[in-house]
């Protein structure tokens, strides 16, 4: 009965490390224009140089975590890899404003 006990909860420990990953970001590609100091254009790391790729306009308040290899929006540049939380519910595909919780800078 104790050795059941011990592989349930061992299973059970199992279980909850793999549900507890990271965070699963609304973005993840690169800054591809800085617009405004608080605008940037990001897109898809684009494969084919051919093919058509979305690009999103993010706005960044004073309420936007920045981290990562940078602190700040004044030290994003176009070129580095972005990880972004979008403010709300809001599906990125079909939102008209989008606004940066969370920018991380690889």
């Amino acid at each position: 009965m104790i050795k059941k006990l011990i592989i349930l909860g061992a299973f059970l420990n199992l279980l909850f490390i793999t549900g507890c990953g990271g965070k699963e970001f609304d973005f993840e590609g690169k800054i591809l224009e800085i617009i405004d100091p608080t605008t940037i254009r990001v897109g898809e790391d684009a494969g084919d140089p051919t093919a058509l790729y979305p690009m999103y306009d993010i706005t960044i308040n004073e309420n936007t975590n920045i981290n990562g290899k940078v602190d700040s929006a004044s030290d994003l540049k176009v070129g580095q890899n972005v990880n972004i939380l979008i403010q709300g519910d809001e599906d990125i595909y079909k939102s008209v404003e989008l606004i940066a919780t969370e920018i991380i800078v690889e």
